[in-house]
């Protein structure tokens, strides 16, 4: 079959590469090296079609979306799942995502740094892996320029489809809605299928959580980041820890609300574990991310503000298009 051809390839080792890859200021996989030089395949990509050929993980687990709860169908329609290309959505899956244009998804650097656009495929429609929804390919990666690979700043990429997805995206936050929409205090969602227990496979059913902005000083504290939080990133979490994103959430998005829609704040890039005390899940700032996203995507893309109406302004929604 098609993933298992491309298993041999993507799981043959580079020359001198240690077999997991050192990724930024704090290890991303529980278990991981934090030494060597990278592969040319993200860890991501290695632990989905690890897990396809071998039925392991390439780093032990732990809990995904920590404290969340499944998400109500079609709740968060731009939500992208990527995997490995020809491979079930389910077993293939290793990173998340988000529709911002029908013809755009946004992730993580660290999900497809060094991949080729032929290998990864993108599900959207569904918040079951398993069933429904609509496969995308991918025709084109587009990895921030100035993304470092030690800091994670500017930990984002662009995936251009092959065909135009049909649901609603998602607005990209802009820096001039930042402080009233993103400031420290503010709660907001994340969402993801990534593992939910120690047993390797992901979560079928999208999940998600509710977590608080902080603030930058708060995450470089001592008993957090000491210091390597950059403004380029955004924090999120409790103090307590116990709600949380995780290994195989990388990608995903961290959405505040704006009146009655959902805007895109943050993507999940790291964290020093799941859910622990003072250890905030650390995301790619948006905001300043913002116009390079807008100039990448180009006129075409079209607007960005599809968005459906939050829960709590739903049945309002609803009522005026009824009249």
């Amino acid at each position: 079959m098609l993933y298992l051809a491309a298993a041999v390839v993507l799981l043959a080792p580079s020359a001198g590469a240690n077999p997991l890859e050192y990724i930024g200021p704090r290890a991303l996989y529980n278990g991981a090296q934090n030494n060597g030089p990278p592969s040319d395949v993200p860890i991501t990509m290695r632990d989905a079609v690890n897990n396809i050929v071998f039925g392991t993980r390439l780093y032990s687990t732990a809990p995904r979306i920590i404290g969340g709860v499944p998400a109500p169908e079609g709740a968060y329609p731009w939500m992208a799942s990527l995997g490995v290309r020809g491979a079930p959505p389910r077993s293939g899956h290793f990173c998340g995502g988000a529709f911002v244009a029908p013809d755009w998804v946004i992730t993580a650097a660290h999900c497809v740094y060094g991949s080729a656009a032929d290998k990864i495929q993108v599900l959207g429609g569904t918040n079951a892996l398993d069933r429904g929804g609509v496969l995308h390919f991918v025709s084109r990666i587009v990895v921030h320029e100035k993304y470092d690979r030690d800091t994670q700043d500017y930990d984002v990429a662009l995936l251009r489809l092959d065909r135009r997805f049909t649901g609603r995206t998602i607005s990209l936050l802009t820096p001039a809605e930042a402080g009233r929409l993103a400031a420290p205090g503010t709660l907001a969602s994340v969402a993801g299928w990534g593992l939910t227990d120690e047993s390797g496979e992901v979560s079928n059913i999208l999940r998600h959580v509710t977590v608080e902005l902080v603030s930058r000083q708060i995450c470089n504290g001592i008993a957090s980041y000491s210091g390597s939080i950059s403004e380029l990133q955004v924090c999120a979490g409790f103090p307590q820890g116990g709600k949380d994103s995780c290994q195989g959430d990388s990608g995903g998005p961290l959405m505040v609300t704006s009146g009655n829609r959902y805007v895109l704040a943050g993507v999940v890039s790291f964290g020093e574990g799941c859910g622990r005390p003072n250890k905030y899940g650390v995301y790619t700032n948006v905001a300043v991310i913002q116009s390079w996203a807008a100039a990448v995507m180009g006129p075409a893309a079209g607007p960005f503000a599809a968005d459906t109406p939050t829960k709590q302004n739903a049945s309002k929604v609803a009522a005026r298009k009824r009249r």
